[in-house]
Parts: C-alpha cells; structure tokens; sequence
C-alpha cells in the first residue's frame, strides 16, 4: 500500500498530511470542518505543488469525502479511513509535514521523526514534547487544556486556529518552497506560557 501511495504521489514536490481525526473522547479536539477546507485551499493556492492527504479514523469518513468533494482539486487525495495502524504509519511517513490534533497521528508522526504542527486545544499542551519535530499551536484563551467534552463558549478554542494562524506555524516549514527533508521541521514559538 505505501508503494502505491509513493506512486501516487510522486508528481509532487512535499506531501502535506491533514489528519482530520481527534478521538471519540473528546470531539472538542477537532479542527472545524471549515477551517480545515480553507486551509487546505491555501495551502494548495500558496504551494501548487504541495499534494494534501486527508486521514482520519472511521469517524471522520463523511467529513474527509466532504472535504474532497468541496475542494474539486486533483492535489488533494483521501487516505481512506478504515486504514490499520501500520498503514495509517505508512501514510504519515511519507509526509513532509502532518497537521493534526493531540490523537494518535500526532504520536505515530512524532515516532517516526516527521514534521508535525499539534493543534490544541482542550487537552494539555504542556503535556507534549515535539522531540524537535515541530511545534504546537493553541489558542490564547484562560480556559486552555480544559479537558471537557463539550465546550460552553459562543466560540471554541479550536475555532480560535484558524486556518491563516495554522499556515503561519507551517510557513517556517513550507515557506522555503524547497523540498523538505524528513525529520527537519523549523520549530514555531507559538506555544503560550503556562500560568
């Protein structure tokens, strides 16, 4: 299956991974669904030649194909979502950079020494080390790391990251508009100070 995908996307200069997905614990850890269809539409606008992997577990099926469906673009391709463990790894290697939540892509891209950027939200971020693989990008709200399953406030924190403030975080990566090399993310200082 990863020679197929190195196939697939060999005509392109760097692989973008948007891992979709946050668990079924705390669904506030998702990205919105529309901030992750204008991200994905600047990054193909800004890097033409940067394919974008949607992933994500069962839960994220009609979001990935809704996404793919929205954008109508050949650069962007769906990994599918029924992926094993192995596989869903094979897909993130492949990556010059994965933007995720705190989920199980995060951890699998940090074990494989990808370029990740970590957006957070409701759980910690002071409880996660990059290994200097990448960064991690909240909002600046009190109520950061809350851990609650649902959020009170007319506007979340995960609807605070939006989709221009999340490119800022990658720019430091894709901004060279080099092919990246594995393992070599620039970190971003946009982690807040804990109080």
């Amino acid at each position: 299956k990863q020679k197929l995908w190195s196939d697939l996307l060999s005509r392109f200069d760097r692989v973008l991974v948007l891992n979709t997905g946050g668990g079924r614990r705390w669904a506030q850890k998702k990205w919105t669904p529309s901030h992750s269809l204008a991200f994905v539409s600047l990054i193909r606008r800004l890097h033409p030649a940067t394919a974008v992997v949607l992933a994500g577990g069962p839960e994220e099926r009609q979001l990935n194909a809704a996404l793919l469906a929205a954008s109508r673009d050949p650069g962007i391709v769906d990994a599918g979502c029924d992926n094993s463990v192995h596989e869903f790894g094979a897909i993130l290697e492949l990556a010059d950079l994965v933007v995720t939540s705190d989920s199980l892509a995060l951890h699998v891209a940090i074990a494989l020494a990808r370029p990740v950027i970590a957006l957070v939200g409701p759980t910690s971020p002071w409880e996660l080390e990059m290994y200097g693989t990448g960064s991690v990008v909240t909002a600046e709200v009190p109520c950061l790391a809350c851990y609650r399953a649902e959020c009170d406030k007319p506007v979340t924190c995960m609807e605070l990251l939006t989709p221009e403030r999340v490119y800022a975080a990658c720019a430091g990566v894709l901004g060279s508009g080099a092919p990246l090399l594995p393992g070599h993310a620039r970190p971003v200082p946009v982690l807040p100070v804990r109080p």
